[in-house]
């Protein structure tokens, strides 16, 4: 009697442990969906990024350096190339929003990085004018309203100065301050 009574709990404990161990696989391998699915998301985002790269050409940065200069007379295929350029950025900052989530980088990490590199991709008339189009593409509502907020802030000479300041600094012979 005491041995049959011992087996019913050996078995219910068994069983019990064969259960706990179903739903750790089954938690694994929704973990690993998961994972799954947000390396296919990055993965297609990283193919459109090495498209639009390979678009930039030899001239990348002289259709750059004409896009804070004088955009209005950017050809088309400049302003393809300057269109490549920040949509990567826009590409980049979508993936981190993406890992963030997932909880795979820190809550604030996207709106951080809009605001740490806004500057320096829209801080030009040409790129505040080529977000006002690209914006309406199928973005998250609030991914749009963290780039709106941070190139709202910015001033359309952002750029131009700063390139100005570098011409200014390189003509004069004093070193830079360390």
């Amino acid at each position: 009697m005491k041995t049959e009574a011992v087996n019913k709990w050996i078995s219910i404990g068994a069983n019990l442990g064969l259960i706990a161990g179903l739903v750790l696989v089954a938690v694994q391998l929704r973990q690993n969906a998961d994972l799954m699915r947000v390396q296919i998301l990055s993965d297609n985002i990283a193919t459109n990024q090495a498209l639009d790269i390979a678009m930039f050409g030899d001239d990348g940065s002289i259709a750059w350096a004409k896009a804070i200069e004088e955009p209005s007379n950017l050809t088309s295929a400049e302003i393809k190339v300057v269109d490549g350029w920040l949509i990567n950025k826009v590409y980049q900052w979508q993936r981190i929003r993406m890992l963030e989530d997932e909880g795979l980088l820190p809550a604030g990490s996207t709106e951080s990085e809009i605001k740490d590199g806004s500057s320096f991709y829209f801080g030009n008339r040409f790129a505040k004018t080529w977000w006002k189009h690209e914006r309406k593409r199928s973005y998250n509502s609030e991914f749009v309203r963290m780039i709106d907020e941070a190139i709202d802030e910015l001033n359309d000479q952002e750029n131009s100065r700063w390139l100005n300041q570098l011409h200014e600094d390189l003509r004069d012979d004093t070193p830079p301050p360390n």
